[in-house]
């Protein structure tokens, strides 16, 4: 498998910080799920094009999702996730989202 998350993650965590709270100014540190997420969602064909198109990550209210985002969207428009290449088209359109306990009872049943 060839994927751009590896240069993904290394980007994000040298050159990204938290913003205004408790850690602000540290270094990102992704873990492992958001890191996996990461390379299969930058994974390339054998020709160099992108295999993912969409990616979707659903988790719980408060486990950084916006965050995530907010990562990605700063690689795609000044990262390590473009290269020259005539036949490469499509960047990655990831969604995101969080839910509410009415909305995650419909989805996930009560018992979550």
């Amino acid at each position: 498998m060839i994927s751009l998350g590896l240069q993904v993650i290394d980007w994000v965590e040298t050159f990204l910080v938290h913003g205004p709270g408790d850690i602000e100014g540290e270094p990102i540190r992704l873990d492992d799920e958001f890191a996996a997420f990461i390379v299969r969602a930058y994974e390339l064909n054998p020709d160099g094009l992108r295999r993912v198109r969409r990616a979707v990550l659903s988790r719980p209210k408060g486990r950084a999702k916006s965050e995530l985002a907010a990562f990605l969207s700063i690689v795609e428009a000044l990262g390590p996730c473009r290269f020259l290449m005539l036949r490469m088209r499509y960047g990655l359109l990831v969604y995101v989202g969080g839910c509410g306990r009415l909305r995650r009872t419909r989805i996930y049943g009560r018992g979550r």
